[in-house]
């Protein structure tokens, strides 16, 4: 008798391109379980909300903590105001060397913050927060993690999310001033970035030690992607900081690095592929990526779970039977016989939210159950549950660990 999948074995099984009943569907940051998303909240939302732990596969985003702070010596000062658009908040680090100083923005009714004065400017900034005194934390609440997962349940699998390092040491300036030290002083920009990979790693391995697993999110890619900066800057700042955590986590048991990089591939795929990452995303369609799905399952599809690509644009702007008629050609591309993951780019922000963008998340949500749909039958021994780590079957300490898949 054919046997139903749960949205645990069949996201686990696309990441390792087993055969599975249809391609999985994720809503990105809308974590449909998550008690504390405002998504869940927010009474505008409520209908989509309930679509989406109903009918989608949840990949619950849960950040890594990072494990180093600046040392209570330093005096940080923060201060905070209404503007006209919205609330701002002053920081001022008064580093060993001369202050530095930065300012984000929340505006009304929209979740997300915006940087208007980012921390460093110069190279001479750059010098101040190279004397700031870093400081281990005390051991967070990885505890939390493990509480999460048994609420998920069957649901879905847990999404570790961090920063790298070149996404650290990058978003400490403005776009454009990042952009000119990466062209003019590539070594600079490196030895930030060398000094923050160690605590991004040890950040890493105590939460892989404690026992988080599932599909583990690192973003930062971008910064080094074209037309920025030329993939030099890549090769620099990113690849073999990248590398070194992509190994770390596929040395731990039913865990799957996932590069997350926004923006064009061709040319630092072979450099990203040489990461040895399980899953690529949000792989964004020409013109704002340039490389199609079909592209990429060519190049890639055999060895890396693509996860995309469902524009927020299109769910905000489209119509429906746009939105289905994308999809059906995402399915073309990348559905293969496993290996892919229907994913939105983006997930929208503002309350209340739009009507359009409503009817369209439906229709693309219930778009993909109909075109994701593979044809042959699954059956017990081909659809078990991957285990939790530190688990047998019957809920014993579990001592082996899953050999790596093939790269």
């Amino acid at each position: 008798m054919p046997v139903a999948m749960t949205s645990r074995q069949r996201l686990f099984g696309a990441l390792r391109h087993e055969a599975i009943d249809r391609v999985p569907i994720s809503t990105y940051e809308m974590v449909g379980y998550n008690p504390d998303g405002y998504w869940n909240r927010e009474p505008s939302y409520a209908r989509l909300a309930r679509l989406i732990r109903e009918k989608t596969d949840c990949i619950y985003m849960y950040s890594v903590p990072f494990l180093y702070r600046i040392h209570p010596r330093i005096r940080v000062e923060k201060e905070q105001r209404e503007a006209a658009e919205g609330t701002e908040t002053r920081t001022t680090i008064h580093t060993p060397r001369g202050p530095l100083t930065s300012r984000t923005l929340v505006k009304p009714n929209l979740f997300t913050t915006w940087t208007i004065e980012h921390l460093l400017k110069d190279e001479e900034d750059v010098r101040l927060y190279q004397s700031i005194e870093w400081v281990r934390c005390r051991r967070p609440d990885y505890d939390a993690f493990h509480a999460m997962d048994r609420r998920l349940g069957e649901h879905g699998i847990p999404g570790p999310d961090l920063g790298d390092a070149f996404c650290h040491v990058a978003s400490l300036f403005s776009f454009e001033d990042y952009t000119l030290m990466a062209y003019c002083r590539t070594d600079l920009l490196r030895e930030l970035v060398v000094a923050r990979h160690a605590q991004v790693m040890e950040s890493l391995k105590a939460a892989l030690e404690a026992g988080w697993y599932g599909l583990f999110r690192i973003y930062g890619s971008e910064y080094g992607a074209e037309p920025y900066v030329p993939p030099r800057v890549w090769d620099a700042l990113e690849k073999p900081f990248l590398a070194e955590m992509c190994a770390l986590i596929r040395s731990y048991p039913n865990a799957y690095p996932r590069i997350h990089s926004h923006g064009r591939y061709r040319a630092i795929l072979p450099s990203i592929m040489a990461c040895n990452p399980a899953a690529l995303e949000p792989c964004e369609p020409p013109p704002d990526g340039d490389m199609t799905l079909a592209d990429l399952k060519a190049e890639i599809g055999e060895r890396v779970c693509l996860m995309g690509a469902m524009e927020l644009k299109m769910l905000e702007t489209a119509t429906p039977e746009e939105v289905r008629a994308e999809v059906r050609r995402s399915m073309e591309m990348a559905k293969g016989r496993s290996g892919y993951i229907a994913l939105t780019t983006a997930s929208p922000i503002s309350v209340p939210l739009a009507r359009r963008t409503e009817e369209n998340y439906f229709a693309w949500i219930e778009a993909n159950l109909e075109y994701g749909r593979y044809e042959r039958q699954l059956h017990s021994r081909g659809s078990q549950t991957p285990r939790r780590r530190g688990q047998s079957a019957r809920g014993q300490v579990r001592t082996m660990r899953r050999s790596r898949p093939a790269s």
